[in-house]
């Protein structure tokens, strides 16, 4: 067995070689445990996001159904009690725009806007 006689200035520079390693060694365990705490962070917080997102999209959902649920009834009872419209010029009428400022389109419907509204009127004589 043959013995190693390191020099006191070898050991002495193994021995901060061995620091260094080990500071070096420790800083990237707490970089790691830092990355690992911040993706755990942001992993709960989209979570928590989604949740809320989910939530909002049931309740707006909801809301959704129920006013088309109001409007279809009030629809179906109008069909009903036939009050919607007396004649079926009122439900052209009631299907258009009949203001001259409230038609969103580019084309020329004033004249036919009158027709529509003289025939109304023939109508409810």
């Amino acid at each position: 067995m043959q013995t190693q006689l390191i020099s006191p200035e070898e050991q002495e520079r193994q021995e901060k070689l061995r620091e260094v390693e080990e500071r070096r060694m420790q800083a990237l365990q707490e970089k790691l445990q830092h990355e690992k705490q911040v993706k755990q962070e942001r992993i709960q917080k989209a979570k928590n996001d989604l949740a809320q997102w989910q939530n909002d999209r049931k309740t707006a959902n909801e809301k959704r159904r129920q006013n088309n649920r109001a409007e279809h009834d009030a629809l179906l009872e109008a069909k009903a009690n036939n009050t919607l419209y007396k004649n079926s010029w009122e439900k052209v009428a009631g299907n258009i725009t009949l203001k001259e400022g409230d038609y969103p389109g580019s084309k020329e419907v004033s004249r036919m806007r009158q027709a529509i509204l003289a025939k109304k009127a023939d109508l409810s004589k």
